[in-house]
């Protein structure tokens, strides 16, 4: 079962982390900027000349800058995100948003499919991402 969208959670975290990751790609990468996109339904940003997405999340669970667990759980809803022409990456922030987890769309594709029971949803199906795929970022020191 797919997590239902909700209004509150979204407005609990959705500005916030897209305005830290949006900080931190555009200090880091100033050639490559990244913008909101308009796109409702989309990926949650856009690189400026349309070269890539980022789809950001927040893992209010994982909380200061170590991360306690082997693998990463995206949510396979988000593989739509995958099949575009251009690259999707996919930033899950930790709590304080601090630090993140870059993930390559396209490294989802190795990935083995994970069903998992979860606060918000029972029998959810998740890319189960191993750590050879992720990249520790700093957000802010």
């Amino acid at each position: 079962m797919k997590k239902e969208f909700s209004e509150e959670l979204h407005r609990e975290n959705d500005a916030r982390a897209r305005e830290a990751v949006i900080k931190y790609v555009n200090a880091k990468y100033p050639t490559s900027p990244v913008v909101n996109n308009n796109d409702t339904y989309g990926q949650d940003l856009v690189f400026v000349g349309g070269r890539g997405f980022i789809e950001v999340e927040v893992k209010k669970v994982w909380k200061g800058e170590h991360f306690p667990w082997s693998t990463l759980q995206i949510p396979r809803r988000k593989e739509k995100f995958i099949t575009e022409v251009v690259p999707t990456f996919f930033f899950i922030l930790n709590n304080e948003l601090t630090h993140a987890i870059k993930v390559r769309g396209d490294d989802l594709i190795h990935c083995p499919i994970k069903t998992i029971d979860t606060i918000y949803t029972k029998n959810e199906e998740f890319f189960n991402v191993p750590r050879k795929y992720m990249e520790f970022l700093t957000l802010e020191e």
